[in-house]
């Protein structure tokens, strides 16, 4: 079994919402969790791909035309999204073999020529990997929730704020010492969820957040196990 640990930065809209405009960027989607010690991950906005992919029963996906770089861009940890059926899939990429072909996480794949979107990935445990801008944005919260793995102890989070003009000031916006991360646990500073998500009244949610210049997400794994992914990404409203 794989652990997803998702952290939803819902950024809730003032009544004046028409003068406002809708964004999302994810911090991490999918993204294997393997490390014991705080990981941050910032995520390029979504770009529309190059060119057309398709795959045939498989977890390789192909260029329709070789040699133009149509996957050039993209590789491990980043995610490349594709419509099928009307359906929005977002696939992570484990390998890249070529400019022209992929290796993805998931279940074989079946489409034809098919228009594509990616988004980069990068990650790192030093002071200033992982922060995403969220200067703008009206009010904030989050929404967490670990669902299902192979980790003994389970994952820790931690939400990180700064200054856009004092970055080198960055605190822990969550959890504080009073807060109890829901049905989580409070350990050395971060939320620990030890247990698998049933449903909705397993999700954590986290409110009234600072407007802060910018805010990062840091995972981490603890107990013995093998695999796990995390998410995590921002909805805001910013002033047009």
């Amino acid at each position: 079994m794989k652990k997803l640990f998702a952290v939803v930065f819902l950024l809730l809209a003032s009544p004046l919402w028409a003068q406002r405009q809708q964004e999302e960027r994810y911090f991490m989607r999918d993204f294997n969790a393997t490390s014991t010690n705080l990981t941050f991950c910032a995520s390029s906005k979504r770009t529309p791909g190059p060119g057309n992919i398709q795959a045939s029963a498989s977890t390789t996906i192909t260029a329709v035309v070789a040699g133009q770089g149509t996957l050039a861009s993209v590789g491990p940890g980043d995610n490349i999204i594709v419509v099928l059926a009307g359906v929005e899939n977002f696939l992570t990429i484990l390998t890249k073999p070529t400019d022209d072909s992929v290796v993805v996480a998931g279940a074989p794949l079946t489409f034809t020529s098919t228009r594509f979107d990616f988004i980069k990935t990068a990650c790192g445990t030093g002071a200033n990997d992982g922060w995403i801008s969220t200067a703008g944005y009206i009010a904030s919260g989050f929404i967490m929730e670990y669902n299902a793995g192979d980790w003994a102890t389970g994952v820790q989070m931690q939400l990180q704020c700064r200054s856009s003009i004092s970055p080198g000031n960055a605190i822990i916006a969550y959890p504080s010492a009073s807060d109890t991360c829901g049905r989580g646990t409070q350990v050395a500073n971060n939320c620990q969820f030890a247990t698998a998500s049933v449903g909705i009244v397993d999700r954590l949610y986290i409110g009234n957040v600072w407007p802060f210049g910018q805010c990062r997400v840091g995972f981490k794994v603890v107990g013995g196990g093998t695999t796990g992914t995390v998410s995590a990404y921002v909805i805001g409203a910013i002033q047009k």
